[in-house]
């Protein structure tokens, strides 16, 4: 015997003319004929069921009539499976290999009281559950069921009560990996919704402005105006700070205990960091030793000494770690320490042999001087 449908092979055991995949998807069949009969009540028959059967609901338990059967059949079933002596020892009819006590309505021999009990039946439902959630097709069948129908929202919150007081519920609701989803998805939902920022990366413009406009040059990004850009104190660029180095920095203005002595400036770059003579520097740490004085200028000052030096070393021409000299010494002629004409760009080496190897300008020597005066 073959599906009329699908031609696929039918099993002995099947009555219909139709495989179980197909009596899930094309069944219950609605009918608008009259004259035909439901075969549980008698009523006007108008679906066509799994077991080919003519019925008024779309399920055969809805039926008033099959309900009473079904009811009368649960308040029987303490009787349906009887103890009896067993001399000759039969064995369990389900595949347990137990001895059988107890025979039920059907005259088959159990090992217990109910066929739920029974290991073997147990294991032949769970393997049966297997095939058919694996199977792709069984599941679309599945979900073109359960579309229209109507659920209460008491029994939403029956099932959704049962799901969270469930132990691998918990487990899974507790995990890292759920609370990272939740963190990401909620982000993403706001950001859309009201337009907020992600955290960590961005800083907002309205909240953190107000607490360094007075000390920091701050403006909004021409791209993204909610977002803060800062100037960098070494190079002068305006870029995006992030939201840690903000709140370091409002830390440090306000003198909090808890940040460390630095200062903890805006830096557009590590290379900015490690060029810059003021970076996690300490007035005097232990084991200080005073090897010189190093008077930088301001970096707005020092970026048009560069640009107007073609950003060059003017003794040896090389265009890595340059610094500003002061012609005329801060010590002696302290008002013109910000004047252009008194500077000029030197390399670090080069920077270096000029206090060290020309006479009088040396560090010492200029300290003498500003002690004679």
């Amino acid at each position: 015997m073959k599906c009329l449908l699908c031609n696929s092979k039918l099993k002995k055991n099947n009555k219909t003319n139709y495989c179980s995949k197909c009596r899930l998807k094309f069944f219950p069949l609605r009918i608008d004929e009259d004259n035909i009969k439901c075969e549980f009540c008698g009523g006007v028959a108008k679906y066509i069921l799994q077991s080919q059967k003519y019925c008024c609901c779309k399920k055969a338990n809805s039926c008033p009539t099959k309900r009473l059967e079904n009811k009368n059949r649960q308040k029987n079933l303490k009787h349906v499976f009887d103890k009896f002596d067993n001399p000759e020892k039969l064995l369990c009819q389900y595949g347990c290999n137990k001895v059988g006590k107890f025979i039920s309505s059907n005259k088959k021999i159990c090992c217990s009281d109910s066929t739920n009990k029974c290991l073997a039946k147990r294991k032949r439902n769970s393997i049966t559950a297997l095939i058919y959630t694996k199977d792709p097709e069984w599941r679309k069948a599945l979900s073109e069921r359960g579309k229209g129908k109507i659920v209460s929202e008491e029994t939403r919150q029956k099932q959704s009560i049962s799901r969270k007081n469930s132990p691998k519920v918990k487990d899974i609701m507790n995990s890292e990996e759920n609370r990272n989803k939740k963190r990401i998805n909620q982000t993403k939902l706001m950001s859309e919704k009201y337009g907020y920022l992600e955290k960590g990366k961005y800083t907002s413009y309205d909240t953190y402005a107000k607490h360094l406009s007075f000390i920091e040059k701050v403006r909004r990004d021409p791209i993204e105006p909610r977002i803060l850009q800062v100037k960098c104190i070494y190079c002068g660029k305006w870029f995006r700070p992030t939201t840690i180095t903000v709140c370091n920095r409002n830390a440090c203005i306000n003198n909090d205990p808890n940040i460390s002595t630095s200062q903890n400036n805006f830096y557009c770059s590590n290379e900015c960091k490690s060029l810059c003579p003021v970076f996690k520097k300490i007035k005097y740490p232990e084991g200080f030793k005073k090897e010189g004085r190093i008077i930088e200028v301001s970096p707005e000052i020092r970026k048009m000494v560069l640009e107007r030096d073609n950003w060059e070393c003017q003794k040896c021409g090389s265009d890595k770690f340059l610094e500003c000299h002061h012609i005329d010494p801060v010590s002696t002629n302290p008002l013109f320490a910000n004047d252009i004409d008194s500077c000029i760009t030197f390399c670090k080496k080069c920077h270096k042999f000029v206090h060290t190897e020309i006479e009088g300008c040396g560090y010492n020597d200029l300290k003498k001087k500003n002690i004679c005066k």
